[in-house]
């Protein structure tokens, strides 16, 4: 009968997660007509927690025929604990001759719902003389091959434009200014009204925080 055995690529995407936050020195202020305060802000961008996704199975299923004669080899199959049917490209159509001795490599990948231990099975079905195989396998995400997204941020404010960049190894990461508040003209309420926001720079996720400055 044929043999089979699966080559097990495991995979998945790690995801890092920030926050930010901003402050202003004085949230009241009273200013006379034509005066100026400075105002002083600080923004911290941190980096808090890693998030997990794409978790996948993936490599070859090796089919091979030991016999003295050819195999006809009608499919390839892998299945994720019995439910999770992975995408099988084996570069052939079935009915395939497998001849005697040889080997066809046929690549899978599955995606997985989580990091979950998880049992995986390689069927090579056939017609004729020649039987079939399978081979199992149990497995976990441990020692996945991981893809790290998000590791930096670009951070914005409203007032100031972009105050820079910052990548995790940086975090957390003030950015400090002062900025004008007034003159104003004529005697009233007033507000300023400042946020700042980061954007990161794979998947475009953003956070946003802001102080406001009431003035009489």
């Amino acid at each position: 009968g044929l043999k089979v055995w699966l080559d097990l690529q495991k995979k998945l995407s790690r995801t890092k997660q920030w926050s930010i936050t901003k402050g202003v020195k004085d949230t009241k202020l009273t200013l006379s007509e034509g005066q100026t305060y400075a105002a002083q802000y600080t923004v911290v961008v941190s980096q808090t927690s890693t998030q997990d996704s794409g978790w996948t199975l993936a490599g070859n299923a090796n089919v091979n025929n030991p016999a003295g004669i050819a195999a006809t080899l009608t499919g390839v199959t892998v299945v994720v604990d019995g439910t999770i049917q992975a995408q099988v490209n084996c570069g052939v159509t079935f009915p395939h001759q497998l001849a005697a001795g040889t080997t066809l490599a046929c690549a899978y990948t599955a995606a997985l719902p989580d990091a979950s231990t998880r049992t995986v099975v390689a069927t090579a079905s056939t017609t004729g003389s020649v039987v079939g195989a399978t081979d199992q396998r149990s497995f976990d995400l441990s020692s996945a091959n991981v893809t790290w997204k998000d590791g930096c941020v670009a951070v914005y404010d409203t007032l100031m434009g972009k105050l820079g960049d910052v990548c995790y190894g940086d975090a957390p990461k003030t950015f400090s200014y002062v900025y004008a508040i007034g003159p104003y003209a004529a005697c009233g309420g007033y507000q300023v009204v400042n946020t700042a926001k980061f954007v990161t720079n794979d998947t475009g996720a953003t956070g946003s925080a802001t102080a406001t400055v009431d003035i009489d």
